[in-house]
């Protein structure tokens, strides 16, 4: 793959290894990445588009500012990302890993979380808008100021996280302990 381009359509990578490459900037359109490593790499400002993304290591990278929109992301883990402002906007996240990411000030639109774990992450203002929730734990997570208000809930659980000025609605699928 020749990463002096900006844009990628219809690529399929499968078993490669980008650590620590910077891929900002970059359009992934329609694309397809199974067990590929993108540890410690730049996707700032990057877009994931109509692309499937399944077991690969996007951990302690750089995500701020990338989108991605009507894409697929399974076992992924995204341990230690710094990913601040992002957006994924009907996408579906199947169980992926997420710890000690900071995520603050992303918007989640219309996606299909499964099966995701939070811990000792910093959400502070994160959104999820319209938004199905299932099997998700929050684990001494930072929610301040986040807003679950139009999600659904199915065994979520938010265990020992800052919820101060959180919004959400009360249901029985919704744990906090």
């Amino acid at each position: 793959m020749d990463l002096n381009l900006k844009n990628f359509d219809n690529i399929s990578l499968e078993n490669e290894n980008f650590k620590n490459k910077n891929l900002s900037e970059k359009i992934f359109l329609n694309s397809n990445f199974d067990k590929v490593n993108f540890e410690s790499c730049n996707f700032m400002q990057a877009v994931f588009k109509n692309s499937k993304i399944i077991s690969i290591n996007i951990s302690n990278s750089l995500m701020e500012d990338t989108e991605f929109h009507q894409s697929n992301l399974d076992q992924t883990s995204y341990a230690n990302t710094k990913k601040t402002r992002n957006i994924f906007e009907k996408c579906n996240l199947n169980n992926c890993n997420f710890d000690k990411t900071a995520l603050r000030g992303s918007i989640f639109n219309d996606c299909m979380l499964n099966d995701l774990s939070f811990k000792d992450c910093d959400l502070q203002k994160i959104s999820f808008n319209n938004c199905n929730l299932c099997d998700i734990k929050f684990t001494n997570c930072n929610l301040f100021m986040s807003n679950f208000i139009t999600a659904n809930f199915k065994s979520v659980l938010f265990d020992k996280c800052n919820i101060f000025l959180t919004k959400y609605k009360k249901t029985t699928e919704l744990n906090i302990i």
